[in-house]
């Protein structure tokens, strides 16, 4: 009897440890992106960027030009400058379409505020 008790904890902790159990099926999905002349690249052809849900995401992104992103829904934002790679994280735990946008561009005094849409983030349910 002791040996079942102890094969069920062993069954119990390998199923956490593996991902197996309900809530733990996450996935890591790394995207790169770059804009240029404030055009979106590295999505598809009607920019969208798809996910499912559950997956924790790093969409790594390149720009010709210091602006800041936005990414709506998930109110993740990251400053992006020429020569650096900056990086927007979450976890697409929220179903939906969610837009992608430059909120400003350029640094310091010569920073302006702008609406631009660059794509936008599709969070799918997993199948």
């Amino acid at each position: 009897m002791k040996r079942i008790g102890i094969l069920l904890i062993v069954i119990l902790v390998m199923l956490g440890l593996f991902g197996c159990g309900k809530g733990t099926d996450s996935s890591i999905h790394n995207i790169n992106l770059s804009i240029v002349s404030q055009t979106l690249y590295g999505a598809r052809a009607d920019r969208i960027i798809p996910f499912k849900q559950g997956e924790k995401v790093t969409i790594s992104i390149s720009a010709d030009e210091s602006m800041e992103l936005f990414l709506h829904g998930y109110d993740v934002e990251t400053r992006v400058k020429p020569g650096v790679t900056s990086t927007l994280q979450f976890a697409a735990d929220v179903l939906g379409r969610f837009p992608l946008m430059i909120h400003s561009l350029g640094e310091g005094e010569e920073k302006q505020r702008v609406e631009i849409l660059l794509g936008l983030v599709d969070v799918l349910p997993r199948k």
